[in-house]
């Protein structure tokens, strides 16, 4: 079977469906998270965006929210949505104290890929106390639910990204 032909979703089924043959680090060890992306929207650009992206009034859930309005990929909008009710009900939104940015097309820091921010697949938060390559100061448990809910904390980055949360590690 070839990884690289299947789709993320597929990708989850078949190693669901064959947990005792493969784990999903050897699953995923076949593709990329930019094979992936590229494989479920395409390049970023306007006809990505018209697609796959929406404008999340995201202060009408969630009250705390320091923003507004996210312009967010619609995908990652489910993913956010089911970390923030989360945070919420532990009581760790009140750690999120300012939102830095969701969509921005352009290249990854020091990379020559495009950043995920380009698909609206990651998000920015308390980037002054949570600089690249500095001190990660959220706790455990706000970065344990995160991760819990299946978003990618750049805390966990070799180069660390604290302030960086996906829905693809990279």
């Amino acid at each position: 079977m070839s990884w690289k032909n299947l789709s993320y979703a597929e990708v989850l089924s078949t190693v669901a469906e064959d947990m005792a043959i493969i784990t999903i680090k050897e699953a995923a060890g076949h593709l990329t998270a930019r094979d992936i992306i590229n494989a479920n929207y395409g390049a970023p650009g306007d006809v990505y965006k018209k697609k796959f992206c929406e404008v999340w009034e995201v202060k009408k859930e969630f009250a705390w929210f320091p923003a507004d309005k996210i312009y967010i990929n619609k995908d990652f909008r489910k993913v956010l949505t089911v970390a923030f009710k989360k945070l919420h009900t532990r009581g760790q939104y009140i750690e999120i104290k300012k939102f830095d940015g969701c969509y921005n097309e352009r290249l990854g820091r020091g990379l020559k890929l495009a950043s995920l921010h380009s698909w609206a697949l990651a998000i920015d938060l308390n980037a002054a106390t949570n600089p690249l390559a500095g001190k990660v100061t959220w706790s455990t448990a706000f970065l344990d639910t995160m991760r819990e809910c299946g978003i990618y904390c750049g805390a966990d980055w070799k180069r660390k990204d604290g302030m960086h949360f996906a829905m693809f590690n990279g």
